[in-house]
């Protein structure tokens, strides 16, 4: 069979982290593994950046121009039309991941290049891309040219019905994907806050100090100032008790701000981005997601596929992906005790975390595997190539 040639396009991509870049990266290397020829465009953050870089096994390009906004951003999508016009034949599928300016552009160049254009949603709700489109200048512009897309994936049942509520005719859902961890143990866990500890005195807890991490990208309405607000009673009922806020962003100064402000400083722990979360996973006995709108994101279902329980906000999605009492518990952003009742429930019963965690890892193996998520694609890209070929 002929091997699929696959062009990814996103803004941002290693080295730059992210849930959205960690899901990029997860997708190119799966989709490398199963024989496809994968290329990633994205853009050159960092004048010292080198325009093109392998990483791992894939081809990353980097366009001279950052979509930072008003003329940088025109010039990059004019910049993504002259690319694709130019290696058009190297091609056989592109992958946008958003629906923003660079799916404008691509659509854009491609419909004359008879190239099929595939685009990811990012995430859903009010920091989605649906909602952006709806107040972006220039967003029903934008929405108008994506509706076109051959397809348009959707990683949640709650995206793939916003994309259909938005006009959007090609929707596809495809759930992200994460790979079986190794089983959890003590003697792996005791290792894993070693390496930790060396790497970052930051992160040295007590052996038995309970730890719950979030991975968030550091930003307003990701609901992190409401999680550190929430912390408060737990750090003074359980003072050995550790949070890792996992992640950079502009809230950061604000956010360290908050904690000390709190006295929080010493229990609440913000070491910046990793490139890989198993030695975190390893170390904590617990996922957090704080997320208002959105909680199903690659570093949560990693986090299940490594056996942590999971406390996350009860948002319109997570119900797809964790049962509270099975795999975690749901707990109410708006509520500063409820964050404290389900952290008093896994605290009280100490087989309760290793029974979710077990369950958490067999949820994310049998309904968020990424040789599923990669085969649904690769079904999806070889049927728009062959609709290219005949038309």
């Amino acid at each position: 069979m002929k091997r699929l040639r696959l062009l990814m396009v996103t803004p941002r991509y290693w080295p730059l982290l992210g849930d959205t870049e960690q899901t990029t990266a997860r997708l190119a290397d799966a989709f490398c593994s199963c024989g496809m020829d994968v290329t990633v465009l994205t853009a050159k953050w960092h004048a010292d950046w080198p325009t093109m870089v392998m990483h791992r096994q894939i081809c990353v390009e980097r366009l001279p121009y950052a979509p930072r906004g008003g003329w940088n951003t025109l010039r990059y999508m004019r910049a993504l039309s002259r690319w694709i016009r130019t290696n058009r034949n190297d091609f056989d599928v592109v992958y946008v991941m958003n629906l923003k300016h660079d799916a404008y552009a691509m659509l854009g160049a491609a419909d004359s290049l008879r190239l099929p254009v595939v685009l990811r949603a990012h995430r859903a709700g009010p920091r989605g891309d649906c909602a952006w489109q709806a107040v972006a200048r220039f967003g029903g512009r934008i929405r108008k040219r994506c509706r076109g897309a051959k397809a348009v994936v959707a990683s949640t049942r709650v995206g793939a019905e916003e994309l259909e509520s938005a006009g959007y005719a090609s929707v596809v859902q495809i759930v992200d994907g994460t790979e079986e961890a190794p089983a959890r143990s003590a003697a792996e866990r005791f290792r894993a806050r070693a390496a930790l500890a060396d790497t970052n005195h930051d992160l040295a807890v007590a052996e038995y100090a309970p730890v719950a991490v979030c991975v968030e990208r550091l930003q307003t309405g990701r609901g992190l100032e409401n999680l550190v607000r929430a912390w408060v009673p737990i750090a003074e009922r359980w003072p050995s008790a550790k949070l890792w806020i996992i992640g950079d962003g502009p809230l950061r100064d604000g956010l360290y701000d908050g904690l000390v402000d709190l006295g929080l400083h010493r229990d609440v722990v913000l070491p910046g981005s990793f490139d890989d979360w198993y030695e975190v996973y390893q170390a904590a006995d617990a996922y957090l997601s704080a997320s208002p709108d959105f909680a199903t994101t690659q570093a949560l279902l990693d986090a299940m596929a490594a056996g942590l329980p999971i406390l996350a906000t009860d948002t319109p999605d997570i119900h797809d992906v964790i049962e509270s009492g099975v795999q975690g518990y749901l707990f109410d952003t708006g509520d500063p005790t409820s964050l404290l009742d389900v952290v008093s429930r896994l605290s009280e019963s100490p087989g309760l975390g290793i029974q979710l965690g077990l369950a958490a890892r067999r949820r994310a193996c049998e309904a968020f595997s990424i040789n599923r998520t990669v085969d649904e694609h690769e079904h999806l890209f070889r049927r728009l190539r062959r609709e290219a070929s005949s038309s």
